[in-house]
């Protein structure tokens, strides 16, 4: 479980500031996402989605996270405290909380590359 807790956390360091290179080498090709206002993302438009955050100082915590490995799937829910400005646009200074559902499959990526 701590290679999959280390996936997670590069994921969302990554997510905060923006860094494209480390998304892109942790994320499933058929990597799908809905965002905080409930717009849906294929891997292709969440990337660039992504890439508009480069150089925010958003942090991101994690609380109430629950792992449930189900044969080569694990099954991650929690939720996700985002600090700092530019957590939902540049010019937010604002924080936030959403709950996060993950569904990392281990044959994929034994919690490496090409994992979310």
């Amino acid at each position: 479980m701590a290679d999959l807790d280390a996936a997670m956390r590069r994921f969302a360091e990554a997510w905060a500031g923006g860094d494209i290179a480390v998304l892109e080498a942790v994320l499933s090709p058929s990597y799908t996402h809905t965002d905080a206002f409930g717009e849906f993302h294929d891997r292709s438009s969440w990337l660039e989605y992504a890439q508009r955050r480069t150089g925010r100082t958003t942090r991101i915590g994690f609380r109430s996270l629950r792992r449930r490995l189900v044969g080569d799937v694990a099954i991650v829910t929690g939720i996700n405290d985002i600090e700092g400005s530019g957590a939902l646009s540049a010019s937010d200074h604002s924080d936030f909380t959403i709950q996060r559902k993950a569904i990392p499959h281990l044959s994929l990526c034994r919690w490496g590359p090409t994992c979310l």
